[in-house]
């Protein structure tokens, strides 16, 4: 040994589905804060494009899909080979909205929607959640779903669908990751991107209030490595423009200092009470 000591890399945030617009929002998010990236996708052009957009953030690319479970074990492989330490995946797996009514498609459409959506994140999940645990360094899991899961999206059928189901996977990974000490999550996002025209065939009214890419991708974020704040728990997030941020809970410490002084406060009144003083004869 010389004495040099070397400097502390941060763990990596790796990205599923950073060649389209909610991924790069999300790779934009992790860049603002610093963090080392490790970006997936099926699209080199546009993946490539990321180190144009972000030329000064530690970033690597790794072309593939968590399509199903051959896909998702290749992918898994890849990361691992890279020998880094994870501190959260964000599952950005959004497909192409297909508009229509489920009435007037075949069956293989809502299997197709079911596919890129419900399979993807399963595969992903599956193959990707112990590369958190061998880390072991507390990150999170971050789903990230589109609106139209809790009701009917309106000629988005399909999406609604797949929503739900998804939402309904979310709640039951959530509940067997808790048995290995992981946390998973699904983020809903209830507004349509204000960025991104793929995900519907018309311009949606007021669309300067809706959330960019980027701004999602903060929340899927603070979301996967936050470990103390009061959505941590929760198997399904539902995010919308207008929410408040996650915040975290007081400590018990600063809870405890809060009720001894409301004790203080109310001692003090009982004693300068008129009818706590004695009477005068």
């Amino acid at each position: 040994m010389n004495g040099t000591i070397l400097p502390q890399v941060l763990p990596s945030v790796l990205v599923l589905g950073a060649d389209r617009e909610l991924g790069r929002g999300v790779v934009a998010a992790a860049t603002a804060i610093h963090r080392p990236i490790i970006a997936t996708g099926t699209d080199p052009d546009a993946l490539d494009g990321l180190r144009h957009l972000h030329p000064d953030a530690d970033l690597t690319l790794i072309p593939g899909d968590c399509r199903d479970d051959a896909a998702a074990a290749a992918l898994a492989d890849a990361v691992r080979a890279l020998d880094r330490p994870l501190a959260a995946v964000i599952a950005a797996i959004v497909p192409p909205a297909s508009r229509g009514r489920v009435l007037d498609q075949p069956v293989d459409a809502l299997r197709n929607a079911l596919d890129q959506a419900l399979i993807a994140h399963a595969a992903a999940a599956r193959h990707l959640l112990p590369l958190l645990k061998r880390c072991d360094r507390g990150g999170g899991y971050v789903m990230l779903g589109g609106p139209g899961s809790r009701a009917p999206w309106a000629g988005y059928g399909h999406r609604s669908v797949a929503g739900a189901a998804l939402r309904m996977l979310a709640q039951v990974l959530h509940d067997e990751a808790v048995t290995q000490s992981l946390r998973l999550q699904l983020l809903c996002v209830e507004d349509v991107l204000g960025d991104d025209g793929r995900m519907l065939t018309a311009e949606p009214p007021h669309a300067e209030h809706l959330p960019t890419a980027r701004v999602i991708g903060s929340k899927a974020l603070s979301l996967a490595l936050c470990d103390r704040c009061t959505e941590a728990t929760r198997a399904v997030v539902d995010y919308r423009a207008q929410a408040p941020a996650c915040a975290s809970p007081p400590s018990a410490h600063r809870a405890l200092g809060e009720a001894r002084a409301l004790l203080r406060r109310v001692s003090s009144l009982k004693k300068t009470s008129p009818s706590t003083q004695d009477p005068s004869p």
